[in-house]
């Protein structure tokens, strides 16, 4: 994914501004790429995965994650604020933990 990174500033206010600016362009970039549908549902697997029991699987999606989302909380919030019934997660859940 180029033009995107998980590179953090020191935190001065420069920083703070610049970080929003860069995670809003990841954003915009990733929506243009993917389309927001298929944006939700690849952040939404990542999310999940983050949690898997497979050491190389979990530091990998971590990886990616870190590269990607500029703020957790705020993703996993909205991630999990769009669960109707055809959630990305609650499909995945459904999928792959019924198993």
């Amino acid at each position: 994914m180029s033009g995107i990174s998980g590179k953090i500033s020191d935190g001065d206010e420069e920083g703070d501004e610049a970080d929003a600016a860069v995670a809003e362009s990841s954003r915009r970039a990733l929506t243009k790429v993917l389309g927001s549908e298929r944006r939700d549902r690849i952040l939404s697997v990542l999310y999940l995965v983050r949690q898997d029991g497979v050491l190389v699987v979990r530091q990998s999606s971590m990886q990616i994650w870190k590269a990607l989302v500029h703020n957790t909380p705020k993703t996993g919030q909205f991630l999990s604020s769009y669960s109707g019934p055809d959630s990305h997660l609650l499909q995945f859940e459904k999928y792959f933990l019924s198993s």
